[in-house]
């Protein structure tokens, strides 16, 4: 789609690569081409807590796990702990208990445009129960 005489233009694109080149023609008449590659992506990530999953070494000491997606233009999000699909009510915000141990979770996305990414990370989960007794101040 050319854009003529205009310093902003705007289109939606699909995922792919494209070449997009811009032509200047300045008050002096001289004249300056830009050229360069557009790349379109669907982009998803997911929290656990508030951090991001793609952390490889961290270690959650709470059972309760907090999982936030941030994903826009979404079909459907399927989620995975060690193979098993999670049935979740709001796959954007869920919550599920964990015991100490490392699980494997995928999160599964298909976007309207018909794309999918998956992403899969380590949750790493260390329970810690100290039971003092006779304890004095």
């Amino acid at each position: 789609m050319p854009a003529r005489d205009s310093l902003e233009w705007n289109k939606n694109f699909p995922t792919g690569s494209y070449e997009i080149k811009m032509v200047v023609l300045f008050e002096d008449e001289s004249i300056e081409t830009y050229e360069g590659v557009l790349k379109v992506g669907c982009e998803a990530l997911f929290y656990a807590n508030g951090i991001n999953i793609s952390l490889k070494d961290t270690v959650f000491c709470n059972k309760e796990v907090h999982f936030q997606a941030d994903i826009e233009n979404y079909k459907e999000i399927k989620w995975y702990v060690d193979g098993d699909e999670c049935v979740v009510e709001d796959p954007l915000d869920w919550y599920k208990s964990f015991e100490t141990g490392e699980y494997e979770i995928k999160m599964v996305t298909l976007f309207d445009n018909g794309e999918t990414a998956t992403l899969v990370a380590t949750l790493k989960i260390e329970i810690l129960w100290i039971k003092i007794r006779n304890v004095r101040y």
